[in-house]
């Protein structure tokens, strides 16, 4: 796997955008030329069945499927989920098994999930940990009956979906967790507002002790907004782990409030445990070490603040 975090050394890799304005008269003029005649909408592709699609106050709302599995998209083509038809439990989306590693830094009982989309974390945890209790949140009611209706969210005694802001969620809820799950995202954006210190701060408010945050941190453009989200989460919490999701542009961050940091073959080790127990549900997830040791600094980033948060500027801009 391509853990790394690093104390001393700096995240380098950059990403460069250019604005092609001559392009985009070109464009939109074959536009209608290029959709024309297209069975399924644009960013579906060709040979699966659309099932819903449907503009919410909060997105454009697209379920799909083929033989083989269901999707949920965002926009025209933002996958946010996908669900295999003949094992719904496998995490079939890379980032959604990365996420699954913040069982490795614990043994969590009860369980907050920021932003459902089709649901594959709650039934992922729910077989695997039948004992845990979750809470997810998810700010569109919409989305919240589309994962009911098409991906078998079930709700019981341990397993409630809030259709809230996942920020006033965590100012207000009476709850403790020991595993709070961030992974909040329209078609390509990140809510600002879930993002930044303060909100850190509001969620370290409803940790136990021993508790651990993983966060989708997904690149969203060229910019340094990723490297502004991991500045953010090393000024809030102790200990930051990142896990690089091969062959996309997700980094998952596992944050804890323990003052030892954990080693590389620990970490792995836990893992790869994981792993054996939940079979082929977790394949996606790579486990390689030893993992470098040290924390991640990231100095070229602003630290993103309610006052400080703009998360569509960064998310094209290079440097400071």
């Amino acid at each position: 796997m391509g853990f790394f975090s690093t104390e001393h050394a700096e995240i380098t890799e950059k990403n460069t955008f250019k604005e092609r304005s001559l392009f985009l008269p070109f464009t939109f003029y074959l536009l209608p030329f290029l959709l024309w005649g297209c069975d399924v909408p644009p960013g579906v592709p060709q040979g699966e069945k659309v099932l819903y699609e449907h503009d919410s106050v909060y997105h454009h709302i697209l379920v799909s499927e083929d033989a083989e599995a269901r999707y949920l998209r965002f926009g025209y083509g933002r996958l946010q989920g996908a669900m295999t038809l003949a094992d719904p439990v496998a995490l079939r989306v890379n980032y959604t098994a990365y996420l699954v590693a913040g069982l490795a830094f614990g043994t969590p009982r009860q369980v907050l999930m920021v932003g459902l989309a089709g649901g594959a974390l709650p039934r992922f945890v729910r077989a695997f940990r039948p004992e845990v209790e979750i809470d997810a949140v998810e700010i569109d009611p919409e989305v919240v009956a589309v994962t009911r209706r098409f991906f078998g969210a079930e709700e019981g005694p341990d397993y409630r979906i809030h259709a809230a802001d996942g920020r006033i969620y965590v100012r207000r809820t009476g709850r403790r967790y020991d595993w709070v799950i961030l992974d909040a995202f329209d078609a390509d954006t990140v809510p600002f507002h879930l993002t930044t210190v303060e909100f850190l701060n509001e969620v370290k408010a409803i940790l136990r002790p021993g508790g651990v945050v993983t966060a989708n941190v997904a690149r969203l453009g060229p910019g340094i907004l990723y490297r502004s989200m991991i500045r953010t989460f090393t000024v809030c919490f102790p200990q930051v782990y990142l896990f690089p999701v091969p062959n996309r542009g997700n980094i998952v961050v596992v944050a804890t409030l323990e003052e030892r940091r954990r080693g590389g073959e620990e970490i792995a080790a836990s893992i790869r445990a994981l792993k054996q127990e939940a079979g082929r549900a977790l394949d996606l997830l790579e486990v390689t070490g030893p993992l470098l040791e040290e924390k991640p600094v990231v100095a070229d980033a602003p630290i993103l603040t309610d006052d400080y948060a703009p998360v569509d500027l960064l998310r094209y801009r290079e440097g400071l």
